[in-house]
């Protein structure tokens, strides 16, 4: 949807677009379940109607097909969303690898003095918890201020778990 990183709830795309850009899968979703459904309940039991009663090779011909088709499409379901998460993080962690050297450079070119991710990291948490209000008057801003700090150390621990695999 190329849409920018939303930090409130606010800011969620309206429904008529998320509606307009999903379109394409909806149908897909549909035909796919009819075609699904057309080849579980009338194709599938029907060619079982030309033969009166199997033989044993006939069942075990029946049963493996089906369990081909079990595992085939156990696979599929465990394989694929498993391949396009990882795809989506190598691309989010080569994007996340050039940005950080993007601005090294230019922190470099500003000042000769910058601080380490660890250490930004703890003033932005000393940081928080000091700005931490008693009352709940303005509680919203700081929770999401530290989720936006807990993301950021996710993000950095995968980072570095990354750069370990792809340094070994």
């Amino acid at each position: 949807m190329k849409l920018d990183d939303a930090e409130n709830f606010i800011d969620r795309p309206p429904l008529e677009l998320v509606i307009r850009k999903f379109r394409t899968a909806k149908l897909t979703a549909y035909i796919a379940a009819m075609l699904f459904t057309l080849l579980f309940v009338v194709i599938w039991p029907g060619s079982m109607l030309s033969i009166d009663i199997l033989d044993i090779t006939g069942f075990n011909a029946w049963t493996t097909l089906s369990r081909m088709w079990a595992f085939v499409a156990c696979a599929f379901i465990t394989i694929v969303p498993m391949y396009q998460e990882i795809k989506a993080i190598v691309k989010q962690f080569k994007q996340n690898k050039a940005d950080a050297k993007q601005k090294r450079e230019s922190q470099n070119s500003e000042n000769s003095h910058s601080m380490s991710d660890d250490e930004e990291s703890l003033e932005m948490t000393i940081n928080n918890t000091m700005s931490t209000p008693v009352s709940g008057a303005n509680n919203s801003n700081n929770i999401g201020a530290k989720h936006g700090h807990l993301f950021h150390q996710l993000r950095h621990t995968v980072e570095r778990m990354l750069n370990n695999i792809s340094q070994a």
